[in-house]
């Protein structure tokens, strides 16, 4: 019998950093470790972007996507955790692949902290951050995995409300 991450080693899977302005997207090809931002959807008006990462889940034939779960640094929800919450729910109806909510409290920071050791000056990092943070959320998510054995985060369903 495979375990949970066996059975998701042959697919694509994305990350995302959900915000009310953008989201950033990331990707790994099938049994690869290493993530890569592909993608950040701006919103306009009340877009809240799930169309547009539908259209991206179906594009690249992705199985899994982790959603970053914004708690408050206690662990807590926010009012943003709860719109992350909701955004999944509406993800989920509309893709077949599995939706994984993990805990992404520092992937903004650690993103800008990357992007100053490249030389990017902070000017330039509002076009990028939320991919390099979806790319953090993703590549937190296949490392968890390879020490642990198990996926990380938790699976989104009914529970989650």
């Amino acid at each position: 019998m495979q375990n949970e991450t066996e059975r998701f080693a042959g697919v694509v899977k994305l990350g995302v950093d959900v915000g009310k302005k953008r989201i950033g997207v990331a990707k790994v090809e099938p049994n690869s470790t290493f993530a890569y931002d592909i993608d950040t959807v701006t919103l306009e008006n009340d877009d809240r972007g799930v169309e547009s990462i539908t259209e991206l889940v179906h594009e690249n034939g992705a199985g899994l996507v982790y959603v970053g779960l914004p708690l408050s640094l206690s662990g807590e929800n926010s009012e943003l955790t709860n719109y992350v919450i909701d955004w999944a729910e509406e993800l989920c109806e509309v893709v077949d692949a599995e939706i994984r909510l993990c805990d992404e409290r520092f992937s903004s920071s650690v993103a800008h902290s990357k992007l100053f050791e490249a030389g990017r000056k902070s000017k330039k990092h509002r076009k990028v951050i939320d991919r390099c943070a979806a790319r953090e959320i993703l590549q937190n998510a296949l490392d968890f995995e390879a020490q642990n054995g198990k996926l990380s985060g938790v699976k989104y369903d009914e529970a989650c409300r």
